[in-house]
C-alpha cells in the first residue's frame, strides 16, 4: 500500500481480500463507465456487482452499520470520514482529469488555465451570443452571489467553488 492507512483499514482491506490499487483500479473504471475485468473469477463484473462491492467496502471502512440511522452515519463520518477521502482521492483527481476533459459539451465551456499562486484569473467573453450566469457557490441554497457576463466583458475570477449556468431565460436580452 503506498498510502497509510488505520488498522481498520488495513484489516477491512485483509477481510475483503483486496489491496488499495485493486480498490482504486475498480472505482475508476467505475466511475469512468469502462467495463470491469475480474481475473479471479475470470468474467467481466456489472456495475451492479461492482457498486456493491465498493458499497460494501466503504461500510466497512466507515464503520456503518445501519445507513438508516442518521446519528450512526454522522459518527462513521466523523470518525473516520478523512480515511475513505484517502481511499476515494485518486479516484476523484482521475475522473477529473479523464471525465471532464473527455466531455466535448464541457470543454466547449471551460479554458483550462494554469497559474501560479496569487496570479490573477482574467477571462474575457469573446462570444457575442454567450451569456452565462455566473454564481459563487456558497453554504446553503440562498448563499450565491449572481452575475450576468456578456460579450467583451472581462472578469477575474478568484479561486473558490463556481456554479455556471446556461439558463438564457433567467435574464432575457
Amino acid at each position: 500500500m503506498a498510502k497509510k492507512f488505520k488498522e481498520n483499514t488495513i484489516a477491512v482491506f485483509a477481510a475483503m481480500n483486496t489491496d488499495y490499487d485493486s480498490m482504486n483500479n475498480l472505482m475508476q473504471d467505475l466511475a469512468l463507465g469502462k467495463e470491469i475485468y475480474d481475473a479471479e473469477s475470470e468474467r467481466v463484473i456489472t456495475k451492479a456487482e461492482a457498486n456493491t462491492k465498493i458499497l460494501d467496502f466503504s461500510r466497512q471502512v466507515l464503520g456503518i452499520t445501519n445507513v438508516k440511522d442518521a446519528k450512526e452515519v454522522r459518527r462513521a463520518m466523523r470518525d473516520n470520514g478523512r480515511e475513505w477521502f484517502d481511499i476515494i482521492e485518486d479516484t476523484v483527481d482521475k475522473v477529473i482529469e479523464v471525465g471532464l476533459k473527455e466531455n466535448d459539451w464541457f470543454n466547449e465551456l471551460v479554458e483550462y488555465k494554469t497559474i501560479a499562486y496569487g496570479d490573477r484569473q482574467d477571462f474575457i467573453l469573446e462570444e457575442a451570443d454567450a451569456i452565462l450566469s455566473v454564481a459563487k457557490a456558497g453554504t446553503s441554497h440562498n448563499d450565491h452571489y449572481l452575475q450576468r457576463l456578456r460579450q467583451g466583458q472581462n472578469i477575474s475570477i478568484p479561486t473558490d467553488l463556481y456554479v455556471v449556468n446556461d439558463h438564457y431565460e433567467m435574464f432575457p436580452p
